[in-house]
Formats: structure tokens, sequence, C-alpha cells
């Protein structure tokens, strides 16, 4: 049996739909005007954060170990994962990357529609970035961004 939708959900769905759209065209707009790079900085040291763990923590699924995360200033990073092994295993690392910044998206923009459910879905990630900057980060820049990212959550 199909679930109704209200007219309130609906209304709620379009503007989060709204909201979606006007993000993204705001972040491509960053990078055509003057500054804006400046402006999409934290937004790209974000993403640089959540693909880098997305590596790490499906090293962790795979029955690896997450050694070390590192970040830096121009937006590169390197997550450092062993004990793993094969072909299979191997891949699902390399995924995770590519992965984890789509499943942290889904899970925000799914918890986000409810107030409750979206300051809960902050204060965890908040804590853990700084679970994540006492275990596995691992340089100055890394500690004080990802410090800063937790603190801001929470």
């Amino acid at each position: 049996m199909a679930k109704r939708i209200t007219p309130s959900q609906a209304v709620a769905a379009g503007r989060a739909r709204t909201a979606l759209l006007v993000a993204a065209g705001l972040t491509l707009l960053l990078f055509l005007v003057p500054f804006g790079r400046f402006v999409a900085w934290p937004l790209m040291l974000l993403s640089t954060f959540v693909h880098e763990m997305g590596h790490g923590i499906a090293g962790v699924l795979v029955g690896g170990e997450f050694d070390s995360f590192r970040m830096w200033a121009n937006g590169s990073g390197l997550a450092r994962v062993g004990g793993y092994s094969g072909a299979l295993a191997r891949a699902a690392v390399s995924a995770g990357g590519l992965v984890g910044p789509a499943v942290v998206a889904a899970v925000f923009f799914t918890l986000g529609r409810r107030p409750r459910l979206a300051r809960l879905s902050l204060d965890a990630f908040g804590a853990f970035c700084l679970v994540a900057m006492v275990v596995v980060v691992r340089n100055p820049f890394g500690w004080v961004f990802v410090g800063l990212l937790g603190a801001l959550c929470l």
C-alpha cells in the first residue's frame, strides 16, 4: 500500500528540493566570481575530510587499520590504511573515498528534514570529528581544521 503524502510534507519536500538546487547553483557560482574560491575554500576542505575519511572507514570495514589522516591548506589529503588484503578489499577502500561523501550527504539530507534529528546528526558528526582528531589526524593543519569543524558542529 502506497504511503500518502500530506500537503505539509509536499511543501517541505518542495522547499528542501529548492534549497538543494539553490545551494548547488551558489556553489558553482563561487568558482566564477572574484574571491569566490576564498569563500568556497572551507567547503573544499570539508569535502577532502569526508573523502579521506571514506577511504579510512572503508579500510576498517574490510578488516584493515586506519593508520593516519593528513590534510593540507591547499585541499589535498592523505588517508593511510593498511592491514587488509585481496583485490575486493583494495577496491572497497578505493571506492570509499567516492562513496563516503555521498553516504554522508544522504544521511544529512535524510536526517536534516526533522529539527531534532538534524541537531543529533550534527552532534554525532561533531563528536566523530573530535574523536578522529585524536585517533587518526596526524598533522597540525588537520588538527586545527578537524577540531574547529567538530567544535562548530557541536
